[in-house]
């Protein structure tokens, strides 16, 4: 699953994430992925662990990115892209929520 982002300048969790070149910090990237995760994938999602982000390269406010998300077995797996070139990737090991 593809997803296309608009980043904002103005984010909140962006001040003093660096003063003068503000990055998208790692846990506002995996918020983001199991959010939408949830709600594209329709996944049921108690809890997740085992989080892990690789930055390649910086992640900048202003910018159109597309977020892929991919589902295996416990696992969610997503990277962040802007015109190709990959900003960064991750995987989180999900706990699923007992169903109905």
């Amino acid at each position: 699953m593809q997803i296309d982002l608009s980043v904002p300048h103005d984010l909140p969790c962006l001040e003093g994430h660096f003063p003068g070149t503000p990055i998208v910090p790692g846990v506002v990237q995996i918020d983001w992925a199991i959010r939408l995760a949830a709600d594209y994938l329709q996944l049921q999602l108690e809890a997740g662990t085992h989080f892990q982000v690789k930055y390649r390269r910086l992640f900048l406010p202003g910018r159109q990115v597309t977020l892929t998300l991919l589902s295996k077995n416990d696992y969610l797996r997503f990277d962040y892209s802007d015109t190709g070139e990959m900003l960064s990737s991750g995987s989180i090991r999900l706990k699923m929520a007992d169903g109905p």
